[in-house]
């Protein structure tokens, strides 16, 4: 609708700007006919006819000439060598024209019936038949006559459409450099914000750096603890490691983008340490893991996201004779994971609780999807006493 509305209003701008041109000059022709050239040649009505056409012409050519291809080429762009130029082929051009309509108007005006001298015969014989065809550039009272004939009455129009040309051009000079003012200051907003958000990531860093005193705290801590419990109790010190273990990896790790295969099933295997250690005999554990398991990375922290699941919606909520089966094989560059879990049974049914995979393993989906589009397949089975996952991925070289 709004392009409609624009396409209407520059149409109508256009017409009106016609309609205006052509009613300035049908007064102009109404003053070079009836109170021009009528009045100062006082010859025959032919002669008058053929007079204010050419003089009508002649102001037509040289206003749209000189207004639309002379000065916007030239004139405002500063080419004065070429603005010459065109200047003298217009002016030269008038000149021709004006021998030629004089040497045929001396031939039908009254003043070769006798009716005395007129200006037509005056303007041929005194000025154009002795000076020639060049006589424009010789003799300084041609082109005197020339111009109060053929060039006086367009002056003011041209003059008029200088002046309208010189205002547009600095009106959209002054917008230019408006628009470079505005452009700069919001350059210099940008700066300025940029600026900003440097300070705000000095103040998160600071932030963190302050956040690491806890987490640095703690690790001291669990390795007080282990010493401590070294010498008394193996099994405990083992676990108290294997946890300062797990913080730092879900730290430090974690913060990386891609991190060695090898390193992501320690991680696993310190957690299904502690899982044993809590479940004790109540729960069966299998782990087992085959491959070259050096050579490729891992998005940090994906494949756990599949056990610590099976754990919190199907293990711990199973109670005894439950079960954890993992198994993990690399195979060239592609990676082999398949999980399966007991689920447990609802209370006032014997049917399975239904989306025991809960919210995480579609978080787990998603995280596949960013991190390994178009390298993964994953397929998710759940039946009345278990939940599976087998995955697929291929990894890259490290």
């Amino acid at each position: 609708m709004a392009g409609r509305f624009d396409a209407f209003l520059k149409g109508k701008k256009r017409y009106t700007r016609v309609f205006l041109h052509v009613l300035v000059w049908l007064l102009m022709a109404a003053v070079i006919r009836f109170l021009s050239v009528g009045p100062l040649t006082n010859d025959n009505a032919k002669v008058i006819y053929i007079a204010s056409a050419v003089v009508i012409a002649q102001s037509l050519f040289v206003f749209y000439f000189l207004g639309y291809f002379v000065f916007p080429r030239f004139l405002y762009k500063n080419k004065y060598i070429n603005l010459i130029f065109w200047l003298l082929v217009i002016y030269f051009v008038i000149h021709l024209t004006n021998y030629i309509e004089f040497r045929y108007l001396v031939t039908i005006s009254d003043a070769e019936k006798g009716q005395g001298s007129l200006f037509v015969t005056r303007f041929w014989k005194q000025y154009l038949e002795p000076g020639g065809l060049f006589g424009c550039f010789t003799n300084l009272m041609i082109a005197y006559e020339i111009y109060g004939w053929s060039l006086f009455y367009v002056t003011p129009l041209v003059a008029i459409k200088i002046m309208r040309d010189i205002i547009r051009l600095r009106t959209e000079a002054l917008r230019k450099d408006m628009d470079q003012l505005r452009l700069e200051r919001d350059i210099l907003s940008l700066r300025e914000k940029g600026n900003q958000l440097q300070i705000n990531n000095m103040e998160l860093e600071v932030n963190f750096l302050k956040s690491q005193i806890n987490p640095h705290f703690l690790f001291n801590i669990l390795n007080s603890i282990y010493m401590l419990t070294f010498d008394t109790d193996e099994r405990a010190a083992d676990l108290v490691f294997k946890l300062a273990e797990l913080m730092r990896y879900s730290l430090y790790e974690s913060r990386k983008e891609i991190v060695k295969l090898k390193d992501e099933i320690n991680y696993i295997q310190n957690y299904l340490a502690l899982e044993k250690s809590r479940k004790s005999d109540q729960v069966q554990i299998d782990f087992s893991v085959s491959g070259d398991l050096e050579s490729h990375g891992i998005a940090p922290l994906l494949l756990i996201s599949f056990i610590e699941n099976a754990f919190k919606h199907g293990v711990n909520r199973s109670g005894k004779n439950g079960y954890v089966k993992i198994m993990l094989t690399m195979e060239s560059d592609d990676l082999f994971f398949s999980i399966i879990n007991s689920i447990p049974l609802d209370a006032n049914s014997v049917m399975p609780l239904q989306n025991s995979g809960g919210l995480g393993i579609k978080n787990i989906i998603s995280r596949l999807n960013l991190i390994y589009p178009n390298r993964h397949n994953i397929r998710i089975d759940q039946d009345e006493t278990s939940f599976s996952v087998e995955l697929r991925l291929t990894l890259q070289l490290l």
